[in-house]
């Protein structure tokens, strides 16, 4: 009972950020600052830590000391922390993960990748939208609202920027 509470709690939290970040709300009330990226990456992956050590999975940060970026760390960490929590989810036990973040001409990127089972391609394009799964029994089984990679699409284009994946079908 008390799982089932938990979840429903969660759907509900993703859903009220996601309304909030698709009415605008989010963007225009929330504030930035000039931040390190590092700190923000760090504490999104320290919330992840539990999970990946009863998955003894290791997540590895490449990231520079020195990047910074004006934002709203909450709402990044937010975003960082569903992508990690979604790669330990759908990865292996005894697995490796890899977050690094670079600076480009024209963008700060955010890369989370993992070496799991992969996503057959013709789940690629709606992957980002609200409540849709890939693997339906194992993400009810997993505790997934559906809801996490919809929230990181609407946090990042309230950056102004886009989010996208590449995976290979298999191990």
């Amino acid at each position: 009972m008390s799982k089932q509470a938990e979840r429903l709690n969660a759907i509900i939290e993703h859903l009220l950020s996601l309304s909030r970040l698709e009415q605008g709300s989010e963007k225009s009330a929330f504030s930035k600052e000039k931040t390190t990226l590092l700190q923000i990456l760090e504490s999104a992956i320290r919330d992840c830590e539990r999970k990946a050590l009863e998955k003894n999975t290791s997540i590895k940060l490449n990231c520079a000391d020195e990047l910074e970026v004006i934002a709203n760390s909450p709402l990044l960490n937010l975003a960082v922390l569903n992508l990690v929590d979604n790669a330990l989810k759908y990865s292996e036990p005894d697995g490796k993960i890899e977050v690094k973040a670079l600076a480009t001409e024209t963008a700060i990127v955010i890369e989370v990748q993992d070496w799991g089972c992969g996503i057959d391609s013709i789940h690629l394009a709606r992957l980002f939208e609200r409540f849709y799964r890939v693997y339906q029994a194992r993400s009810r089984q997993l505790g997934c609202t559906g809801l996490g990679l919809a929230i990181v699409k609407h946090i990042a284009q309230a950056y102004g920027g886009s989010v996208s994946v590449n995976s290979t079908l298999g191990y």
